[in-house]
C-alpha cells in the first residue's frame, strides 16, 4: 500500500518498516516520517464544534472508537472494520489526537485543526468533512491533499476510553526536531513522560500494569513513578525504561502500558492503553589512525542483517581528514558522533540516553579520552578492538628511528608529515602518560578489550607483514633471496617484545584486563592482522554477541583498566632490530649508526595510471646509485602486492573501487632510503546481471544528517538480485539541480561530502551505473543541546499554555483573491518575520516586515492548493496560523 489510511494505516508504514528493515532493505520504501508531522503550534482560537443542523450540533473533541473506514487510498482499495475497542481515537483540545490501534499494538500522533464548513484537517494532509452524526455515531468523508484518488468513509462513534500518549522524552539530548515519540532504548535511563487524557471525574484509585512478549516484571517492563493530575481531565506520569534489551536476536519488543482508574469501591471506570516501542541502545563505531568510517562498514552492515539493529541506530564516525594527527586534534570526534548517532535516533521518535562505543586501534583511545576527561555522559558501554591502550612500540620505532632510517621513512610516506598522531602513540609520551592518570574516571563503565595475536608463521604475503617485507628486500644486495616464513613473525616479536597484532603488543591492547574482562584470538590468517580485524567474522560475531547477549555483565568490566609499565622502543632496541634482520643472512654493509648527509639520489614515480583493461601501469625511475628498490601497491579494502620492478602492469578486478596508493622505496649505495609515493582512483564495474538498485545505506531516514565543518562520505547499499545487500563507497557524489531552490549547503571534495553551511538539499550517489538520492541537511552541531537531567528531552506536544489570551496578531486569509489581511493590536513594533510553510513543516518563504502598519497585505498567491501555517515572530510575541487553499 503506498498511501496511508486515516485511522491506521500510516501504524502499519513506520512500524510496519521497522520490522522490515531488520531484514532487508526494499525499493522505493515509505518512511511514515517523509510525511508531514511538524512542530508549528496551533492557531491561538479555533472552533471545535460541527454543526450540520440544530440538532446535530456537537463538540468533537473527545474520545471516539473506531468503527470502520472503506474507501479506496489511490491504488488499493480500503476496507477496515474494527471490533469494538480495536482502534481508538482522541481528539485533545490541544490540536493533537492520537489513534491507537490495539489490534496491530501500534499508535501515531497527529495534530489537527478546525478548517470551517464542518471541515477538520490535519498534519499529513487528510481532510475530512461531516457527512453525518446521531446518537452517537460519526460518518465523515475523507480525501488526502497529498495522496491523489483518496477517499474514503470513516465511521466512529462515542467512547469514554483514557488517552494514552508519550509527552516528552528525557534522553541524552535536550532539543530536537523529531516529529514525535514511539518509544525508547532499553538503557535503564531514559524516562518517557506518559500524558493522560479524558480523565474522569469521580476515580479514586489507580493502577498501571504492562505487559509484553518477555513477560510483566520491571526488568523486562520498566517502571513508573506517582501519578499526578495536570488540568481538570488530564494527567501525567513518569516512565522509566529497562535497564537491559531481554532477546539476543531480536530488533524490537513492545512494552504494552494499560493505566485502570477506579471508584472507591475498587470498581474499574475507565482505562487507557499505550505500547511502548523497546530497542537496544544505538551503536558508535569509531575508527583508528590513517583509517575511515568504511572500515566498519561490513561489521555494521552486519549487525543491520542479524536483526538486532535498526539502521539508525548504528553510526560510523569517519575523521579520516585529521586521522593522523595529534590526539587533541580528534578529541571531540566521539562527542560529535554521539550527538549525531542520538539525533538519528531521536529523528525516528526513539529516546536514548546511552550509546555502546566499538573503538579499533586509536578509535579506542578517542573513546577513552571521551569519557576520562569529558564525560561518563552518553556511554553504556565501551568495547575496544586492538587498542593501544599503553602506547605501541611500533610509534617508537617510526619516532626514534636511526640509520638507515627504513621505518621512519615508511611511515612518512603511510602517515603523511601532519602525523602528531604517531608522536602520541609512542608508550610512554606525553598523551599516553595523561590517558594513564585519568584512567580512573573509566570506573563505572562497563568496558572489555578484544584483541588478536597475528602469529604469520606461515603466510608473509599480506598488508600487515609488507612493511616489514620491503624493509627486508631493499637491505638485501641479492633480489629474489627466500624468506623464511616465520622471519616476520619474528621481527614483529623482536619490536614489541612478544606477542602482538604487528601494530600494537598483545599486553597493551589487553588494558591489563584478564579472565571474562577480555577476549584474544590468536592465529596466522590474515584477519588477524591489526588492520584487517573489523572484517574477521569470527571477531564481528563475538562483538555482536559483546552487544546484544542478555545477563552477560560478567564480560564487562567496571574498575576501570589496570595500567602494566609497557617496555619502551629505544634507539638501543632499534639497532638490535636491525641486527636481528642481518642475523638472517641479509646483507647490511650499508648499514651503520654514523650519521649521514641525505644526496641527490632518487626515485620517482613517473606513471601510475589504470587503463581501460583495469591494467595499473606504474613506471618508476631512478638515479645511478640506486643499489636496490621496491614497489608497493596497497588497496583500501586491505590488500596489496609488491613488485621489484620499475614498470610493470597488474591487473585490479573490477569488483575493486577506491584508492590504489603506490609506494616506491629504494637503497642508495650511501646508505640513504629514499621513496617516492603516488595514488589512483579505480570506480567499480559491477556485472549489472546480479543487481537491481542501489540506494543510500539509510535511505528511510527524513534526510541525512550533516555537522557543519564536518566531512562525511555515506555508502550506497546495492541490492542484489539473490535478496542479498552489499555496502559499497560510490564512484563519485553529486548535487542535483534543483532549479530555484538552493543546493550548495555542502561541498564535494576528495571523494567527500564537507557541509559548509546550513541548509538543506539533494545529494546523488553513483557507482558503476547504479545511482541513488537522498535528502541532506546541514546543522550547526553548537545549536545540539545536551540534557542537563532537568527539563529536558524533546517536546511532542507543543506549549499552548497562552492559547486563551489576547494575541497580537489578526490574520485572515482570503480564499479568493489568496491574500492574508494581517493587522496588529499595538503599535510600535520592531521587525517581524515571517515565515510560510506547508503541511508537511517545509519552508516554503521567509521574510520581514520592517515597522508594520496597521494593516499589511500579503500576496500568497505563489502557494499551490494544500493547508499551510504562517507564523509571526518578534521579540515580545510569537503567534502562528492555519489556512487552507482550495
Amino acid at each position: 500500500m503506498k498511501s496511508a489510511i486515516f485511522l491506521s494505516a500510516l501504524v502499519f508504514f513506520f512500524f510496519g518498516s521497522l520490522q522490515g528493515l531488520a531484514q532487508t532493505s526494499h525499493k522505493n520504501s515509505t518512511s511514515y516520517f517523509e510525511k508531514g508531522q511538524n512542530n508549528v503550534k496551533p492557531p491561538s482560537k479555533e472552533k471545535n464544534v460541527l454543526t450540520r443542523s440544530s440538532d446535530t450540533q456537537f463538540n468533537f473533541v473527545g474520545s471516539w472508537c473506531a468503527i470502520s473506514e472503506i474507501g479506496f487510498d489511490g491504488d488499493e482499495v480500503i476496507n477496515d472494520i474494527y471490533s469494538t475497542g480495536q482502534c481508538m481515537v482522541w481528539f485533545n483540545e490541544d490540536g493533537t489526537y492520537v489513534v491507537s490501534n490495539y489490534r496491530d499494538h501500534d499508535i501515531f500522533l497527529r495534530r489537527w485543526w478546525y478548517l470551517g464548513d464542518n471541515i477538520i484537517g490535519d498534519s499529513d494532509g487528510f481532510v475530512m468533512s461531516l457527512i453525518s452524526y446521531e446518537n452517537g455515531i460519526f460518518t465523515g468523508h475523507i480525501i488526502n491533499t497529498e495522496e491523489k484518488g483518496y477517499s474514503s468513509t470513516v465511521v466512529m462513534k462515542r467512547d469514554n476510553k483514557l488517552s494514552l500518549s508519550i509527552g516528552k522524552g528525557f534522553g541524552y539530548l535536550k532539543d530536537n526536531e523529531t516529529k514525535y515519540i514511539v518509544g525508547a532504548s532499553a538503557d535503564g535511563e531514559t524516562q518517557l513522560r506518559i500524558d493522560v487524557k479524558s480523565i474522569v471525574d469521580n476515580y479514586a484509585a489507580y493502577d498501571v500494569t504492562f505487559s509484553s512478549d518477555y513477560g510483566n516484571t520491571e526488568e523486562i517492563c520498566g517502571t513508573v513513578n506517582d501519578f499526578k493530575k495536570t488540568g481538570e481531565s488530564t494527567a501525567e506520569f513518569l516512565y522509566t525504561v529497562p535497564k537491559e534489551f531481554p532477546a539476543e536476536d531480536r530488533v524490537i519488543y513492545t512494552v504494552n502500558m494499560k493505566l485502570t482508574l477506579y471508584d472507591a469501591n475498587r470498581k474499574a471506570l475507565t482505562y487507557g492503553e499505550l505500547p511502548i516501542k523497546i530497542v537496544r541502545p544505538p551503536v558508535l563505531c569509531v575508527h583508528g589512525l590513517n583509517d575511515k568510517g568504511t572500515c566498519f562498514a561490513s561489521f555494521t552492515s552486519y549487525l543491520y542483517g542479524s536483526g538486532c539493529y535498526f539502521p539508525f541506530q548504528l553510526y560510523r564516525s569517519d575523521y579520516h581528514p585529521t586521522s593522523c594527527m595529534e590526539f587533541s586534534t580528534n578529541q571531540s570526534v566521539v562527542p560529535r558522533d554521539l550527538k549525531k548517532l542520538f539525533l538519528n535516533c531521536y529523528q525516528q521518535g526513539i529516546i536514548a540516553s546511552k550509546a555502546d562505543i566499538v573503538g579499533h586501534s586509536m578509535g579506542g583511545l578517542l573513546s577513552r579520552m571521551y569519557i576520562q576527561n569529558t564525560s561518563q555522559k552518553g556511554v553504556n558501554r565501551l568495547i575496544t578492538l586492538n587498542t593501544p591502550h599503553f602506547g605501541s612500540q611500533g610509534a617508537c620505532l617510526i619516532v626514534n628511528d636511526c640509520k638507515p632510517y627504513v621505518f621512519q621513512e615508511l611511515g612518512e610516506k603511510i602517515f603523511g608529515e601532519d602525523s602528531g598522531a604517531v608522536n602520541d602513540l609512542q608508550v610512554n609520551s606525553i598523551a599516553m602518560t595523561n590517558l594513564a592518570r585519568s584512567s580512573n574516571q573509566l570506573k563505572g563503565i562497563p568496558i572489555h578489550t578484544v584483541c588478536t595475536d597475528y602469529t604469520c608463521n606461515s603466510k608473509i604475503d599480506t598488508y600487515g607483514s609488507i612493511p616489514f617485507m620491503a624493509i627486508i628486500y631493499i637491505l638485501c644486495d641479492t633480489r629474489g633471496m627466500v624468506l623464511k616464513p616465520f622471519m616476520m613473525n619474528e621481527l614483529a616479536s623482536s619490536i614489541y617484545k612478544g606477542p602482538s597484532d604487528f601494530v600494537v603488543s598483545l599486553t597493551s591492547q589487553k588494558g591489563g584486563l584478564n579472565n571474562n574482562h577480555t577476549s584474544t584470538f590468536e592465529g596466522d590468517d590474515n584477519y588477524y592482522c591489526h588492520v584487517l580485524t573489523p572484517n574477521m567474522p569470527i571477531i564481528q560475531a563475538h562483538l555482536k554477541s559483546l552487544l546484544t547477549k542478555p545477563n552477560n555483565e560478567q564480560a564487562f568490566s567496571k574498575n576501570g583498566l589496570v595500567y602494566k609499565v609497557e617496555p619502551y622502543l629505544d634507539e638501543k632496541d632499534i639497532k638490535a632490530i636491525y641486527d636481528k634482520i642481518s642475523l638472517f643472512n641479509l646483507n647490511n654493509k650499508n648499514v651503520s649508526a654514523s650519521t649521514t648527509t641525505r644526496s641527490s639520489s632518487s626515485i620517482q614515480i613517473k606513471k601510475c595510471e589504470l587503463d581501460d583493461s583495469r591494467r595499473l601501469n606504474v613506471t618508476c625511475e631512478t638515479s645511478s646509485d640506486i643499489e636496490n628498490y621496491v614497489i608497493i601497491a596497497m588497496m583500501e579494502d586491505g590488500t596489496a602486492f609488491m613488485k621489484d620492478e620499475l614498470s610493470f602492469q597488474e591487473p585490479i578486478s573490477p569488483e575493486y573501487g577506491g584508492i590504489i596508493s603506490i609506494y616506491a622505496m629504494a637503497h642508495t649505495a650511501s646508505g640513504e632510503i629514499i621513496s617516492d609515493a603516488a595514488s589512483v582512483k579505480a570506480n567499480h564495474i559491477l556485472d549489472e546481471t546480479q543487481y537491481e538498485y542501489a540506494e543510500f545505506e539509510n535511505g528511510d531516514a527524513d534526510a541525512l544528517l550533516i555537522f557543519k565543518g564536518e566531512s562525511v562520505a555515506p555508502l550506497l547499499n546495492l541490492q542484489r538480485t539473490d535478496g542479498q545487500s552489499e555496502l559499497i563507497l560510490p564512484d563519485q557524489y553529486n548535487l542535483p539541480d534543483l532549479g530555484e531552490k538552493p543546493n550548495n549547503f555542502v561541498e564535494i571534495k576528495d571523494g567527500r561530502i564537507y557541509g559548509i553551511s546550513e541548509g538543506s538539499g539533494i545529494l546523488t550517489g553513483i557507482v558503476s551505473s547504479f545511482s541513488a538520492e537522498i535528502p541532506y541537511k546541514v546543522i550547526d552541531p553548537s545549536s545540539i543541546e545536551l540534557s542537563d537531567g532537568t527539563e529536558t528531552g524533546i517536546e511532542m506536544t507543543p506549549d499552548i499554555s497562552n492559547r486563551d489570551k489576547e494575541g497580537v496578531v489578526n490574520f485572515t486569509f482570503s480564499p479568493e483573491a489568496k491574500t492574508g489581511n494581517v493587522s496588529f493590536a499595538k503599535a510600535d513594533l520592531s521587525t517581524i518575520l515571517i515565515q510560510i510553510y506547508d503541511i508537511n513543516g517545509k519552508l516554503q518563504k521567509s521574510f520581514f516586515i520592517q515597522q508594520p502598519q496597521n494593516e499589511t497585505l500579503i500576496n500568497l498567491d505563489f502557494l499551490p492548493s494544500g493547508i499551510y501555517i504562517i507564523r509571526f515572530a518578534e521579540k515580545t510575541f510569537d503567534e502562528t496560523f492555519k489556512f487552507i487553499i482550495p
